[in-house]
């Protein structure tokens, strides 16, 4: 049960490691520089998780460490028990490292995410606008900008729905945002097994080992654990007691509606996307093994 709970947390913070590969044109060896990112981004993250955990438990006795119930209140029990009268100064510091991370984290995704929806626009999955990038600064500017809005507007409206209450407007963005996350994943690995199918002569630089069996038990394993971690975050609590408690301050209903209508919304995007797209969406027929696939006009590198 104590694996349900955490679940959707631990996935989504091992996905995105691939983020990395929608600059891959602008490396000057994409084949050697991107593993060498995934693998340095896999370490420090590791690390970033495994110091401060390290720290609470060597620091807290165990009659203590069996009381907190989270991250937080691990922390302020370490602290204060070690810094003793300190420990407000030294809170000033670790909130705002923790701010400047967040804000570090949501810079990245951003722009991994932004870059792949704009030139997924421009091969046919969304509206031909929504690839146009910066001259200046060779950034999509109207992906980024309608992020920010969408954001936004999606930001006004959980804390409308939880009148202003800071920890359940946490709750609800952080499920929102985990769920929204790791269901997108769901459509992204099995891709994996139909470009394989459909273009099977195309140079792989990158290549899951073991053949189609390999490719199909990663597909599967991964799909599985995206799966439930967006399925738990969705629902809090699921196959557990608290199945229809309330949540986050609000209840079970307004909870899940909140939930439904995000996810409902962003299928419905997602649908017009490829109608529209597919008015210019890039068809091509299997490449051989000595070609390359076409850059789309008008991206980056493109003509």
């Amino acid at each position: 049960m104590v694996l349900i709970g955490v679940l959707s947390v631990i996935v989504f913070q091992w996905i995105g490691f691939e983020l990395q590969t929608n600059a891959s044109e602008e490396m000057d060896n994409p084949q050697r520089d991107i593993p060498r990112a995934v693998y340095a981004s896999g370490v420090i993250s590791f690390l970033g998780y495994a110091i401060p955990i390290a720290g609470i438990v060597l620091t807290l006795s165990s009659d203590k460490l069996s009381s907190v119930s989270g991250f937080v209140t691990a922390y302020q029990a370490a602290v204060s028990g070690a810094l003793g009268g300190a420990a407000d100064a030294f809170n000033f510091v670790v909130g705002a490292a923790f701010v400047f991370c967040l804000l570090s984290s949501g810079t990245t995704w951003l722009m991994g995410s932004d870059r792949l929806m704009a030139i997924g626009a421009l091969a046919g999955s969304g509206p031909k606008q929504l690839g146009y990038f910066s001259s200046t600064f060779g950034t999509p500017i109207v992906v980024n900008i309608l992020s920010g809005v969408i954001s936004t507007v999606f930001m006004i409206l959980a804390f409308t729905l939880t009148s202003g209450n800071l920890g359940a407007f946490f709750a609800v963005v952080l499920g929102l945002v985990i769920s929204t996350t790791t269901f997108s994943y769901i459509l992204i690995f099995p891709a994996l097994l139909t470009l394989r199918r459909k273009y099977p002569n195309v140079p792989r630089p990158f290549v899951v080992p073991g053949g189609r069996t390999g490719a199909l038990v990663c597909v599967v394993l991964a799909v599985f654990w995206v799966a439930a971690a967006t399925v738990f975050s969705l629902w809090p609590g699921l196959f557990t007691s608290a199945w229809d408690a309330d949540h986050a301050t609000l209840s079970r209903f307004n909870f899940e509606l909140a939930n439904a209508i995000a996810i409902a919304a962003l299928i419905v995007v997602a649908i017009i996307f490829w109608a529209v797209g597919r008015g210019h969406a890039i068809h091509t027929g299997p490449v051989a093994a000595a070609g390359t696939t076409p850059i789309p006009a008008g991206a980056p590198g493109g003509q």
